[in-house]
């Protein structure tokens, strides 16, 4: 799917003709956070942002983290490690990334 000029790849659900609207979804604990690049590189898929919010869930953290894609979308990220908390501030810059195979695009309702 394109988004904003970015080519972000996944798996088609259902029916998703070429250039028809799409919509893609990631479910949270699906997405890596780390500070570089290079943290990431096994994930097909790699985006710069920035940490909006840090919402402490009890038994973890879920960051909230804006990237340059346009208006409307929001990445939720689960903290992976439990025994390091408060690793990104509110603030602070960051890389998401993901596989391909989490990515699943769904074609837009008639």
């Amino acid at each position: 799917m394109m988004l904003d000029g970015v080519f972000l790849r996944g798996v088609a659900v259902g029916r998703c003709p070429a250039g028809a609207p799409v919509r893609g979804a990631i479910r949270a604990e699906q997405i890596r956070i780390a500070r570089s690049e290079v943290a990431l590189a096994a994930c097909a898929t790699r985006l710069s942002g920035q940490v909006r919010d840090v919402i402490f869930e009890g038994e973890r953290l879920l960051y909230l983290v804006d990237v340059a894609l346009g208006a409307g979308v929001e990445f939720q990220i689960y903290h992976h490690d439990p025994a390091a908390f408060d690793v990104y501030e509110v603030g602070s810059a960051v890389v998401i990334g993901w596989h391909d195979a989490d990515m699943k695009i769904f074609g837009s309702a008639p």
